[in-house]
């Protein structure tokens, strides 16, 4: 989604965006989710700021009200207020993505019910983009709204050659800009290449771009992970997440004896397994404090898993999951006694 954000950004149409990740503070709760917006919001639409500011001189704590009072104050009367002044027309998108990991679902609901009331509002109109697993509370939600009031799209039921064709493109567009950051070659990587890892993707878009991060990754030759992911392309009966994330994994035990495997399976275990199935995401100096082992080791033993989880340079921060489909992988019930993770 990061993608499509910027893709609009570029356009200069995106007014706004938040992107929800369960577990990371307040990316995890609707707590700023308003004033974020809001924030944002100012930097786009011409008249903003003065009105803004009134409110917040009104009321000072406005960001510890209610949802619906932050979005009233700081939102919707503030472009009541644009649209009788005389304006050109302006056309703007806002990106929630990942609405299903904002952690009350009570919040969620109120958060779709408020943004509809923005539909009519005109000269400054908005268009609301969201992106969501459909958790009850997403469906409970938008079946409240309205008819006509928005469209879906339902990434399972996109026709498969609308899906190939895009995650061609963004592979084409990822690929270049690797090969220009590592000064590879022009006809790098070939494009049988680029097609197989378009066939092991569709329909999975996480698988390309979790593949791209693991080929971009600057601790490795690009060529050399790319030919590790395409050799799952010959696998058969293995799920699209069996093929996203053991390529990724075994680099954990590249080169090990048996003894020096089980040790990295079992740290692999408490520090990788803390992060996924904890309610809320530890840093490294945490993981290391629960594990009484030092913050370089456990560094160490994250190096390899960019490529599947958010990991900062401040060690006080939470290390997150970039993706659900991770956690999935890894607490998979059929898979108990069948690997290694």
């Amino acid at each position: 989604m990061g993608f499509v954000a910027q893709s609009f950004a570029n356009q200069h149409q995106l007014a706004a965006s938040f992107f929800f990740r369960k577990g990371e503070g307040e990316r995890g709760n609707a707590t700023r989710f308003f004033t974020t917006i809001t924030t944002d919001l100012m930097a786009h639409v011409p008249g903003l700021i003065s009105g803004i500011k009134k409110a917040l001189d009104a009321d000072p704590g406005i960001s510890r009200r209610t949802l619906k009072d932050q979005f009233e104050k700081l939102i919707l009367h503030l472009l009541l207020e644009i649209q009788r002044a005389p304006l050109q027309a302006l056309a703007y998108v806002v990106v929630i993505d990942a609405l299903d990991e904002c952690e009350r679902e009570k919040d969620i609901q109120v958060i779709l019910q408020l943004l509809t009331r923005t539909k009519d509002i005109k000269p400054v109109s908005l268009r609301i983009l969201v992106t969501s697993r459909p958790e009850l509370p997403i469906c409970l939600g938008f079946k409240q709204m309205s008819d006509g009031i928005y469209q879906d799209l339902v990434l399972h039921e996109v026709p498969e050659g609308t899906i190939e064709h895009d995650i061609y493109l963004f592979l084409e567009y990822e690929q270049r800009k690797i090969q220009e950051q590592r000064s590879l070659s022009p006809s790098w990587p070939g494009r049988d290449q680029v097609q197989a890892l378009v066939q092991l993707a569709v329909p999975l878009f996480i698988f390309t771009a979790t593949a791209c991060r693991y080929i971009a990754d600057r601790r490795d030759n690009p060529t050399k992970r790319l030919e590790v992911v395409l050799q799952y392309q010959s696998a058969i009966r293995i799920s699209k997440l069996d093929r996203t994330y053991p390529p990724i994994l075994s680099l954990l035990f590249d080169n090990e004896d048996e003894i020096n495997k089980q040790r990295r399976t079992s740290e692999f275990r408490d520090i990788v397994g803390s992060i996924v199935v904890l309610e809320s995401s530890l840093s490294i100096s945490s993981l290391a404090h629960l594990f009484q082992i030092s913050k370089e080791d456990i560094r160490c033993r994250l190096d390899s898993l960019h490529s599947v989880l958010s990991i900062l340079d401040n060690e006080d921060l939470p290390i997150g999951v970039l993706h659900l489909s991770f956690r999935d992988f890894l607490v998979d019930p059929q898979k108990r006694g069948k690997s290694p993770f």
